[in-house]
């Protein structure tokens, strides 16, 4: 469906925003769990021994990140509907994005902790965004089609995001 004044949007351009929308799904999705299989090693880089690498990166980080993830679907779901969305997914995309390249960087437990909780902001946020914008471009009879995909991919995001973390952290580190 097309705003009030504005052109329709073909069934083509539909297609093409919807891999956009799998690809942004699939790209925050894989680095949700890099972490997971270098553990050790980020531990190590840290100083820390096996009881603080399970509270403080298996724990805090992993808790961290849910607890601001979870408001910010709130939030940015909440914003969805006063705030130009397409420019909403794109600073959802870069918070999420920019810190998670940025941890190549860290050397220090919170500068991980700060990073970690921004991409999960920005993960959090992304979806209420993804899902509004599905509504608007697919009649209701074909928007749980659109929405499995966007959904699959972020499956898809997390198992090659954590199968690469798992075979590259140990050949390059964390």
């Amino acid at each position: 469906r097309a705003a009030a004044g504005a052109a329709p949007i073909s069934e083509r351009q539909r297609v093409y925003m919807v891999c956009i929308f799998c690809a942004v799904a699939s790209l925050l999705y894989a680095d949700q769990n890099l972490m997971a299989p270098n553990l050790t090693a980020i531990a190590a880089d840290f100083g820390m021994d096996a009881a603080a690498r399970d509270r403080y990166l298996g724990g805090y980080v992993a808790a961290a990140f849910y607890m601001v993830g979870a408001p910010a679907a709130l939030l940015f779901g909440y914003l969805s509907d006063t705030v130009n969305r397409r420019n909403l997914l794109f600073a959802a995309v870069l918070l999420g994005e920019g810190p998670c390249i940025l941890t190549a960087f860290v050397t220090e437990y919170w500068q991980l902790l700060t990073l970690r909780l921004l991409t999960g902001i920005s993960l959090g946020g992304t979806f209420p965004l993804v899902f509004s914008l599905l509504s608007d471009l697919f009649d209701p009879a074909r928007r749980a089609g659109v929405s499995s995909a966007v959904q699959l991919a972020t499956g898809l995001g997390l198992a090659v995001g954590q199968g690469i973390a798992g075979f590259a952290g140990p050949a390059i580190g964390w």
